[in-house]
């Protein structure tokens, strides 16, 4: 089942719609994007690639793909096309194995 994108805000059922509920992700992702975007978001201090996989496999009966972390590397560089659009990307503190992924706003975005 193919989810369609949230287009508009939500009506927020706590406040009666008083308030409104954004949408979590800057941009439309894909399943596995917005997985990732989610995971990397709501930790506190960055997320490296293994416990990024850690986290988005944890469902799956076989831990998940034996190259899990270099389908982590390639989702977060397809998601990063998308959400340069909204000016912000997820990027590693390091350009090497073992770097912290965090949310980080693009540099000289309009």
């Amino acid at each position: 089942m193919v989810q369609k994108p949230i287009t508009q805000p939500l009506i927020c059922p706590c406040c009666g719609g008083a308030g409104t509920i954004e949408p979590a992700a800057p941009v439309p992702l894909t399943p596995m994007q917005f997985r990732i975007w989610e995971a990397v978001r709501q930790s506190r201090h960055g997320l490296t690639a293994p416990e990024i996989a850690a986290r988005i496999y944890a469902d799956r009966y076989d831990g998940g793909p034996l190259h899990a972390q270099g389908c982590i590397y390639a989702t977060i560089r397809s998601a990063n096309h998308r959400l340069q659009a909204a000016g912000v990307e997820i990027t590693s503190s390091t350009r090497t194995r073992g770097g912290i992924y965090k949310i980080t706003q693009v540099p000289n975005h309009p």
